[in-house]
């Protein structure tokens, strides 16, 4: 896992000041895209597989392991906090020092686990959740200490919490410290590696409810879905088409396709381009080149980086154990060769 060059604290809870600051980062998404993936992720959150795997990573670990937005908000509202955490957020000097330590840890510009350790001498990972090439959220689990509370270490905390100001709990620190779980640096990485998989799992579980036929449309939307499915697979396909088609334009097309769908007309079509490739592989409908251009890619080359990127996979591993997570790209939806 990587560490920060200056390591700082982070605890579980954020705040409005703070969440403004980081809407106002170039990447950040808008509002309304940011309503669309809070509301996928509220979904995911109520499947049954998603449930059983945070209550197990709380029984093994006794850690509770967090699904918050892409600006840091939790979506559930369940917030068991280690005691130190709760003591630092108790303090108006220790909120600061948690927010600082947010905006390190919640980083969007890499699907890669990101770690911090703590100015009170606990530690905190966080795994980017991304769909479609976006950070829609993260999965956190956080204030777990590593080693002795004596020593180096103790003296470190202390001095740092003390510069911080954070004076209210320097009596009651090492008592503190104390409570807090347990996680030697080999399980800590162990986990991040866990979690991570369980983080592209539930991006190919938001495929289908992101891609779902029977989920209610726009009429432009609608109508561009049908296009992007009537004629996606016979060559170019693209935004400027799909407008012309539905009568508006390319602008207009662009903000309520995302609206209603969170992809964009691109992504929509390259997802449905795949589900197509990936049963005619299944189904051993012809070589990898002639599967590409049946599925309307322009060449071997592109078909093999998009379905790689989707499904997680190279198309011809897509029979080995390894690649099943990859059915999980299709669409609960009538046959993919069929029109919307």
């Amino acid at each position: 896992m990587r560490a920060d060059r200056h390591p700082v604290s982070a605890c579980h809870a954020l705040y409005p000041h703070f969440l403004l600051s980081l809407s106002a980062q170039p990447g950040r998404c808008s509002s309304v895209p940011r309503i669309i993936h809070r509301a996928l992720l509220e979904r995911l959150l109520r499947l049954p597989e998603v449930g059983r795997f945070l209550k197990d990573f709380r029984t093994l670990t006794g850690l509770q392991l967090h699904l918050l937005d892409e600006f840091g908000t939790p979506v559930s509202a369940e917030d068991a906090r280690p005691p130190l955490c709760m003591a630092m957020q108790s303090d108006a000097a220790g909120r600061r020092v948690c927010q600082r330590a947010w905006t390190k840890l919640l980083r969007r510009d890499t699907d890669q686990p990101s770690a911090c350790a703590c100015d009170a001498g606990l530690n905190e990972v966080s795994v980017p959740l991304q769909v479609g090439g976006q950070t829609v959220g993260f999965l956190v689990f956080a204030g777990f200490r590593h080693g002795p509370i004596d020593g180096p270490p103790l003296r470190r905390a202390r001095h740092l919490i003390g510069r911080a100001g954070v004076a209210s709990i320097a009596k009651r620190h090492r008592r503190l410290l104390a409570a807090s779980p347990a996680l030697d640096p080999a399980s800590a990485e162990a986990l991040s590696r866990i979690v991570a998989a369980m983080g592209r799992h539930l991006a190919h579980l938001a495929v289908p409810q992101l891609m779902n036929e029977s989920r209610p449309l726009s009429a432009v939307a609608h109508r561009a879905r049908r296009h992007l499915r009537a004629h996606g697979l016979s060559g170019r396909c693209d935004l400027a088409d799909v407008s012309r088609a539905c009568g508006v334009s390319p602008a207009h097309l662009s903000r309520v396709f995302h609206q209603s769908t969170g992809l964009t007309i691109s992504e929509y079509l390259a997802r449905f381009r795949v589900e197509h490739a990936t049963e005619l592989l299944r189904r051993r409908r012809g070589t990898v080149a002639e599967i590409a251009f049946a599925s309307g890619f322009q060449s071997v080359s592109q078909f093999n980086r998009t379905f790689k990127r989707i499904a997680g996979c190279a198309p011809t591993q897509l029979d080995r154990p390894a690649a099943e997570l990859s059915a999980k790209t299709r669409p609960a939806s009538p046959a993919p060769c069929r029109g919307g």
